[in-house]
C-alpha cells in the first residue's frame, strides 16, 4: 500500500440543518488554521444544506482528527 504525501489539501462534504451551523463549526474546528467552506445544495424541503468545506491536512491521524471534532459538532449531521 502506498502512503499518501502530506501535507495535502482533504475535502469534506458538510450535511447540516442550516448554513450558520456549518460556518460556527468551521470557525471552532479550524480556529487556528485556513479552510474554505463554500454552499452547495439544500433539501427540497429545506430541511437540510450541504457545503464543501477545504482544507490542509498534515497527517492521516490529524485528517482522522478533524473528522472527530467536525462530527461532534452542533448542527452537522453527517460527514462525506
Amino acid at each position: 500500500m502506498q502512503e499518501a504525501d502530506y501535507p495535502q489539501e482533504w475535502s469534506y462534504r458538510l450535511i447540516c440543518t442550516d448554513e450558520k451551523s456549518a460556518f460556527e463549526a468551521a470557525e471552532n474546528v479550524f480556529a487556528d488554521r485556513p479552510y474554505d467552506l463554500k454552499p452547495r445544495n439544500s433539501s427540497r424541503n429545506g430541511t437540510f444544506v450541504s457545503l464543501d468545506l477545504k482544507c490542509s491536512v498534515l497527517t492521516d491521524e490529524d485528517k482522522k482528527n478533524l473528522n472527530t471534532m467536525l462530527s461532534k459538532q452542533p448542527g452537522i449531521k453527517m460527514i462525506l
